[in-house]
Order: structure tokens, then C-alpha cells, then sequence
């Protein structure tokens, strides 16, 4: 900009961007760290929406601006020390291969235990399991499940919707969004007959 003559003006700010606003120490780096995602189906997601009942209807436009305007994918990796436990695959420290765990071996933590077969590209028999723990909607997204029955084994191939989901409207783009993703994933179908979407209020109590 400046090369080109059109930089207006330039200065510096006192921000908290990038350092921590408290101890000043020097400024945070940006690392570029392995992440773990999952497939949005904006279209799918969008269907299944249309399909339930929203309390207050114009609630539903919220979901659908969401959907309809996502160009990426859910990133369900988190780098916490408190969370659900650490995503179950290994990493084969010989050649790198990913090892997942059977089915029937879950849930697992990977931190505590190993693989019980060899790294099937090179053999090896030394791992690391993953660190990075899920996204906490990956948890809430399955509550529907929850509620309904579901006593998490299998999931039978017709699974009724629950009745009613109530919830704050802040988290449509979240908890509403996901467990619908959730749901088409694991069942094939919406999650709740209807959506009940609360909005905010704010109470004042005076002190004598």
C-alpha cells in the first residue's frame, strides 16, 4: 500500500491481540498444529431443518444462513487439559501410519493404552496415541440420543425423534446445528419433532 501511494494513515494501537493482556509477555504464536474434522453436508442438514417444527418459526432462517453459508468443515479437535477423554487413535512412531481402535474396543484412552496389534505398514509396536480431546458439541450433540433411549450400544436402524429440544437461540449455529448433523449421521433422521428457541432476559435485583 504504501508502494502504491493509497496507505491513508499508519499507527500503532495498545491491544490485547496476540499477548497476554494481563503479565504482558511477548506476543502468542500461531502454530500450525494437525487438526481433526468431520463432513458438513450443508444440504442434508438444511432438509432435516425444514422438517422440524421451529418455536418461533423465524428462528429457522438463523439455521439456514448458517448451513447455507459454511465453506468449511466442523473441526472437532481441541488442545485442553480438562475435557472428554483424548480422541482414541495412535500414531505408529516407526513410519507414522494412523491406528484406530476396534469398535468393539470403545471407548478408549489412547494416552494409557496401546494398540493391541502391530502397525500394520511397517510392524512396529512402539505408538503415541493422541493427545487432542474432542470438541465439546460432540458430546452435547449426542444428548438427544441420550433422552430418547439410547444406552450407547448399538444404534437400532429406526430411531425415533425426541418430542421437543428447548434452547437458547445464541447456540442454533451450535448445539441445534450439530445435533442435527449428529443425528443424520447416526440415525439417518432429524433429532426432535420440534424446536422451542428461548430468547434472553435480563433481571436487576436491588440490594437494601
Amino acid at each position: 500500500m504504501k508502494e502504491q501511494g493509497i496507505l491513508n494513515r499508519q499507527e500503532k494501537l495498545d491491544q490485547r491481540v496476540g499477548t497476554c493482556w494481563r503479565c504482558k509477555t511477548p506476543p502468542i504464536e500461531i502454530l500450525s498444529e494437525r487438526q481433526w474434522f468431520v463432513k458438513i453436508h450443508n444440504e442434508g442438514i438444511i432438509k432435516a431443518a425444514k422438517d422440524i417444527m421451529w418455536t418461533p418459526d423465524h428462528m429457522y432462517s438463523r439455521l439456514e444462513n448458517w448451513a447455507s453459508q459454511m465453506e468449511w468443515d466442523w473441526c472437532i479437535s481441541r488442545q485442553r487439559v480438562f475435557a472428554t477423554p483424548p480422541i482414541p487413535v495412535w500414531f505408529c512412531d516407526g513410519c507414522g501410519e494412523k491406528i484406530l481402535p476396534d469398535e468393539a474396543d470403545l471407548p478408549i484412552d489412547p494416552t494409557a493404552e496401546s494398540p493391541k496389534h502391530p502397525c500394520p505398514v511397517c510392524g512396529g509396536t512402539s505408538f503415541t496415541g493422541e493427545t487432542d480431546v474432542l470438541d465439546t458439541w460432540m458430546d452435547s450433540s449426542i444428548s438427544v440420543l441420550n433422552v430418547t433411549g439410547w444406552d450407547g450400544g448399538d444404534i437400532p436402524e429406526r430411531f425415533p425423534p425426541a418430542q421437543i429440544r428447548p434452547q437458547g437461540h445464541d447456540i442454533i449455529r451450535t448445539w441445534a446445528f450439530y445435533t442435527i448433523l449428529r443425528s443424520l449421521a447416526l440415525t439417518g433422521s432429524k433429532p426432535w419433532e420440534e424446536i422451542l428457541v428461548n430468547g434472553w432476559c435480563s433481571a436487576k435485583t436491588a440490594l437494601r
